[in-house]
């Protein structure tokens, strides 16, 4: 039984990715840490995000986001490489959850368990980011102790739904910036400015 996952735990591991370092224009790997918090806008969200709670702070299942605690990966050497810099996704998502324990419809993730972060190398998760199973959260003692038990295994359903979620957000916003452009340009010419 592990304890149970939730926003602000700590995230650390390595992730890899490939940089220019002089004099060769070839990329080169190189590990760069990934120190962040757990931690998904969306479950704040009314209607849209959890009601489920571990010591006073939303729960965090498959699917939870982590977040990069510098925003955006410091590169070693000269830089990335521009050939990979589309991959480098600068978050990490938890992909593993209990199997007999589930939250909001998906496997609930149990805290000290592997989560997927970016990578230039690894699962293609999203396109054309990949990720790779090399960082772990660390819980931070909050109260009582809530544990999820059962095994850890891939939550394949919960993830592809939140792709499908976040893909869904990207189109309607798209179409609301249009819709926004075609009522600005009409209330413009409607006034004679």
């Amino acid at each position: 039984m592990l304890l149970a996952s939730k926003h602000l735990n700590i995230t650390m591991g390595v992730d890899i990715h490939m940089v220019t370092i002089p004099p060769s224009p070839a990329p080169v790997p190189m590990p760069h840490p990934f120190v962040g918090i757990i931690m998904d806008p969306f479950d704040y969200l009314p209607l849209v995000g959890t009601m489920v709670h571990v010591n006073k702070q939303k729960r965090s299942n498959a699917g939870t986001m982590a977040t990069l605690g510098t925003v955006k990966h410091i590169p070693m050497g000269a830089g990335f490489h521009p050939g990979f810099m589309p991959m480098i996704a600068h978050e990490g998502i938890q992909f593993f959850g209990s199997m007999t324990v589930k939250s909001d419809g998906t496997f609930f993730s149990g805290a000290t368990f592997n989560l997927m972060t970016c990578s230039c190398v690894g699962i293609p998760l999203g396109s054309p980011e990949k990720y790779l199973p090399t960082t772990t959260s660390i819980p931070i003692p909050a109260g009582l102790p809530v544990m999820v038990g059962g095994p850890q295994v891939p939550d394949i359903q919960g993830i592809i739904m939140k792709m499908m979620m976040s893909g869904a957000l990207k189109f309607l916003l798209k179409k609301a910036g249009k819709l926004f452009k075609k009522v600005k340009s009409k209330l413009k010419r409607g006034c004679g400015c």
